[in-house]
């Protein structure tokens, strides 16, 4: 039995090959498909789309989502509270990854491939100034959270025309599949660890794991054949108010680990959940971080 991560898009995400990047950094892309064009979206375009997904999901990397424009609205005009509504009208991209990503949460039940025990889904965004973008949005409509962000220097991700197959043949690779395994075991394991007890020895020690681990990630990535670039990637961590409140020196100690590989922020998550009140939730996934 296994855990999943699932990547969630807006509708035009397609268009700047992040959803291939993804398919390196998570175990399925959530892809949205209209059922017919929107805005200056062809036919053309969406069949091309309609092709990548039927392949990938014959690989299992991919899951399809059919997106109706009308559903979309009608849960826009009804979220809880219509607390969001005037920030979602304003960033119909940002809205779209976030129903994709409650949706799916609420349906992991009915969709967990057989041997899968949990799924989390998160949005991805392409740019560390779209995300704060979207987070600025909501400033009006969320509580601000402290964010503990994990940031991955220099990842060889696939460049733009990298063909499927091959990234596919990456995701096949045992030590591939090890190396991405271990660095979330870690993350999702020692992070809440870290951050609740005071203990120089294993910080140093965690420090010191984090960056073999990424390593080893980076190389198993850097041998793969394919046309790469360059860039990082960074994990973004909302952390539960409780531990926030009692823990901000451990947190520090945590980001002092490797000055390089965490920073602390305290922005609003662009995501209206409650963070559980003792963990670090998935808030999103940031690519292109060009400056840290």
């Amino acid at each position: 039995m296994s855990d999943e991560y699932w990547a969630t898009f807006s509708i035009y995400d397609h268009r700047w090959s992040m959803y291939r990047r993804s398919l390196v950094l998570f175990d399925r892309v959530v892809i949205p498909i209209p059922k017919k064009p929107i805005g200056n979206q062809t036919k053309q375009e969406l069949d091309a789309l309609q092709a990548d997904v039927d392949y990938l999901q014959t690989e299992n990397a991919a899951v399809r989502f059919d997106w109706d424009s009308e559903e979309f609205h009608e849960w826009q005009k009804n979220i809880e509270g219509e607390v969001l509504a005037n920030a979602l009208v304003k960033d119909p991209l940002l809205a779209t990854r976030l129903l994709l990503k409650e949706k799916y949460n609420n349906l992991i039940p009915e969709l967990r491939p057989a041997g899968v025990d949990s799924v989390t889904a998160m949005p991805v965004y392409g740019t560390r100034k779209n995300y704060e973008t979207a987070a600025k949005d909501l400033k009006e409509y969320v509580t601000e959270r402290l964010t503990l962000e994990v940031i991955l220097e220099n990842i060889p991700l696939p460049a733009d025309g990298v063909a499927l197959p091959e990234i596919i043949e990456l995701r096949k690779r045992e030590d591939y599949r090890e190396s991405l395994s271990a660095l979330r075991q870690w993350q999702r394991d020692q992070i809440p660890k870290l951050l609740t007890e005071n203990n120089d020895k294993e910080l140093k020690q965690a420090g010191e794991d984090f960056k073999k681990l990424v390593t080893q990630y980076k190389k198993a990535m850097g041998d793969a054949k394919y046309e790469k670039l360059t860039t990082g990637v960074c994990s973004v961590l909302a952390v539960g108010a409780v531990l926030a409140g009692g823990a901000a020196p451990l947190i520090a100690a945590v980001a002092g680990l490797a000055p390089a590989l965490f920073s602390v922020k305290k922005l609003l998550t662009p995501c209206w959940k409650q963070v559980a009140e003792k963990s670090c939730a998935p808030a999103g996934v940031v690519y292109a971080v060009s400056k840290l």
